[in-house]
C-alpha cells in the first residue's frame, strides 16, 4: 500500500476510534472556533464549507452566525457526533473526500480548513487546497487554522519537537510547506493572519481574486500577481 492509501486507511480508522472523545481532546481550541467565526458578516446570507469538519465545532460556530453551512469529513464516526450536536438539523453533513469535493465550481462564499492540513501527505494537501479554491466564489474568503511556530528560536525548537512527538508523521513536512506561495499560485492572497495558543497555531484569512480562473492543474492564471509579497507563510 502506498502513502496515499495508508493515509486514507489511517484517517478512517483513527478518527472513528477517537470520535467519542474528540471534543474533550480539542477543548483548548474552542475559543479559536468562535474567533474564526467572527470573520463572518452576520448581515449577509453566506454559504460556508467546513473541510475536515470532524465533530462539527467550527461548522456550528459558523451556523451560530446565521450561515448556511456544509461540513464534510471522511470519518462517519466523527460526523455521527456532529449530527447529534446539530439537534435542530441546521447544517448539511456530508461524507466526502477533500481531494474530490462533490460540489460545483464557485459554490461557497467561505471555505474553512481547520487543523487538517498538517495531517495530510503533501499530495493530499495540495489536492485539497486546489479543491477548496475551486469551490469558493471569486472574491470569497478562505480560512485556514493550523499549526505554526512561536517567534523565539528556543521556543520554536521546543514546540516543534514537542508537537512532533504526538502528531502524525506528516507534521514535519507541513511545517516546511510554503502555504503562502502555494495559495498565491491558486489566486488566493493573504488578507490577515494572527497567532493563537501562544504562537503554536496560526489563523490565516485569504481572499480569492475576483478574476481568478483555475487551469485544469489547479494553478491560477493570474501569474502577474504572484510574488507581490503580501502573503504569509502560515507554518513559519
Amino acid at each position: 500500500m502506498d502513502e496515499v492509501g495508508r493515509y486514507y486507511t489511517w484517517v478512517r480508522k483513527e478518527f472513528n476510534l477517537v470520535a467519542p472523545f474528540y471534543d474533550f481532546i480539542t477543548k483548548p481550541f474552542a475559543a479559536v472556533r468562535n474567533r474564526v467565526a467572527e470573520f463572518v458578516d452576520p448581515s449577509r446570507d453566506l454559504s460556508v464549507l467546513d473541510v475536515g469538519t470532524g465533530t462539527g465545532a467550527q461548522a456550528l460556530a459558523f451556523a451560530n452566525k446565521g450561515c448556511k453551512v456544509t461540513g464534510i469529513d471522511l470519518s462517519e464516526g466523527m460526523l455521527k457526533v456532529a449530527r447529534k450536536k446539530d439537534d435542530r438539523g441546521r447544517l448539511n453533513w456530508v461524507i466526502a473526500d477533500a481531494t474530490n469535493l462533490p460540489f460545483a465550481n464557485h459554490r461557497f462564499d467561505i471555505s474553512s480548513v481547520s487543523l487538517v492540513l498538517h495531517e495530510m501527505p503533501s499530495q493530499i494537501r495540495e489536492k485539497t487546497l486546489k479543491e477548496v479554491v475551486r469551490v469558493t466564489v471569486p472574491g470569497g474568503t478562505i480560512l485556514i487554522v493550523d499549526y505554526g511556530l512561536p517567534e523565539g528560536r528556543i521556543s520554536r525548537f521546543f514546540i516543534y519537537h514537542l508537537v512532533k512527538l504526538y502528531e502524525s508523521k506528516w507534521y514535519g513536512e507541513f511545517m516546511r510547506f510554503d502555504l503562502r506561495g502555494f495559495l498565491q499560485k491558486l489566486g488566493v492572497y493573504t488578507v490577515e493572519w494572527f497567532g493563537v495558543w501562544w504562537g503554536v497555531g496560526k489563523v490565516l484569512r485569504g481572499s480569492k481574486d475576483r478574476q481568478s480562473s483555475s487551469s485544469p492543474d489547479g494553478s491560477s492564471r493570474l501569474a502577474s500577481k504572484q510574488g507581490d509579497g503580501d502573503g504569509v507563510i502560515l507554518s513559519k
